[in-house]
């Protein structure tokens, strides 16, 4: 069992028992709001806001 497999089985088993009590459009609606606030986040982060800067874009290609 590889660990991707493994970590979907345990968050079905902690989330399962509250999707039935709330219901799953809960979870949807949290897991949207999650993964647009860390995309926003994204947007703050100073490595990601310049990493096409980097000096290894404009490096030269040596063969050998």
């Amino acid at each position: 069992m590889s660990s991707t497999t493994a970590m979907a089985l345990i968050g079905l088993v902690v989330t399962s028992p509250d999707a039935d009590a709330v219901g799953v459009s809960i979870w949807y609606l949290a897991a949207g709001i999650t993964l647009t606030v860390v995309m926003a986040y994204g947007f703050f982060v100073p490595s990601l806001l310049h990493i096409e800067d980097a000096s290894l874009w404009n490096a030269e290609i040596k063969e050998f």
